[in-house]
């Protein structure tokens, strides 16, 4: 089976949906799945580890340079199924992936799409998703997103629209890591707006009154060069709390950090679901995470049982001292962990391969 991954970012981009991408070609090619990866041309040439993968790169995203990048890679491949991962970074706000998925399409090709935001989305965003109607089947992350997709933008597609959830871009801690000699409370993710990062630097500020100099904070992740000003903004603002900002770290390292934290705070803008890899990421290691809940998050998450939800920085300091009690944090701990174990990539990779032979079987009975 060969498969045409297309993705705008792919590592070492900085790019959320980039990361999903590499931790699926690679949990692919474990099973014997023939992937190229067709990216951006300013992607670095840095390499990545994992297994090598055939790469073709796109001198832009607009609709001619994406459609003779695709058309090349057509040529030189003959994949059996062509996958465009969207939105992403890299292709910002072009419209090249759509013109090559419906130039795939009038190839006669396998084309799907996986949609990984669309609700959030600027309207002319939303609306160009429709050119994916043309794509025989379309993936989402979670089931609010595919509902949504489902009423609004892929009517037409309602039966071909399935989903299939992310899995932790970070692994679970090496048995050795160890545990930090002061509490520490983490955040995780890409630095950028909406993230929830102002409201941790202020339940950092509101809980040196509470807790005194016991607790440490901490801030992980990577920064996207759009938005170093933005990040400048915010260490000017926590200068005073001593927070520790640990950047670029390898995925091994990440988990380490989140393994030696008392608790993982992400107050995500529109609530926690699925689709957010920092929460898989902390779920994995079996982090207690203090976050935000939304129509859209999971039933399985219950607050008080796995999870704590928050509104206000008080209920924050609140589920912070309630975690530091050994028994509390714990049992919470291990119900996380529990919980981490549906995310492997082994099993994202399974049921990727299900639908792909699925589709390259009815393509060949149609072309009987």
């Amino acid at each position: 089976m060969k498969v045409l991954m297309i993705s705008g970012s792919y590592p070492p981009d900085v790019c959320g949906v980039g990361d999903y991408t590499y931790n699926l070609v690679q949990a692919l090619e474990k099973q014997a799945v023939e992937v190229m990866v067709l990216c951006s041309t300013d992607t670095s040439p840095t390499p990545v580890p994992g297994p090598a993968v055939l790469e073709q790169r796109a001198s832009s995203w607009s609709p001619l340079c994406a459609i003779t990048a695709l058309r090349h890679a057509i040529a030189d491949f003959q994949p059996d199924i062509i996958h465009f991962q969207y939105p992403t970074i890299g292709f910002g706000h072009r419209l090249g992936p759509h013109a090559a998925a419906v130039y795939g399409r009038l190839k006669g090709r396998n084309v799907i799409v996986t949609v990984h935001e669309s609700k959030k989305a600027h309207i002319l965003r939303r609306i160009s998703l429709l050119a994916f109607n043309f794509c025989v089947h379309i993936l989402t992350t979670t089931s609010a997103q595919a509902g949504y997709l489902r009423r609004v933008w892929f009517y037409p597609l309602r039966d071909k629209i399935s989903v299939i959830p992310i899995a932790s871009n970070i692994p679970r801690a090496a048995v050795t890591a160890g545990t930090s000699s002061l509490p520490v409370c983490t955040h995780f993710g890409l630095i950028y707006p909406n993230k929830g990062i102002d409201t941790f630097i202020e339940v950092a500020r509101q809980s040196r009154l509470t807790f005194g100099p016991q607790l440490r904070f901490r801030i992980v992740g990577n920064v996207h060069p759009a938005y170093l000003p933005y990040f400048e903004c915010l260490r000017k603002d926590a200068r005073d709390l001593n927070i520790e900002w640990v950047l670029g770290s390898s995925p091994e390292e990440v988990a380490r950090l989140l393994y030696e934290s008392l608790v993982c705070i992400l107050p995500f803008s529109d609530g926690a679901s699925y689709r957010r890899g920092s929460l898989l990421a902390a779920l994995v290691n079996g982090v207690p995470v203090i976050t935000t809940s939304s129509a859209e998050t999971p039933d399985d998450l219950i607050h008080g049982y796995n999870i704590y939800f928050a509104g206000k920085v008080e209920e924050y300091i609140q589920y912070i001292g309630e975690l530091l009690d050994p028994e509390t944090h714990q049992s919470i701990s291990e119900r996380c962990r529990q919980l981490g174990q549906k995310f492997d990539w082994d099993h994202i990779a399974e049921l990727h391969q299900a639908l792909f032979r699925r589709l390259i079987t009815a393509r060949a009975v149609s072309t009987k």
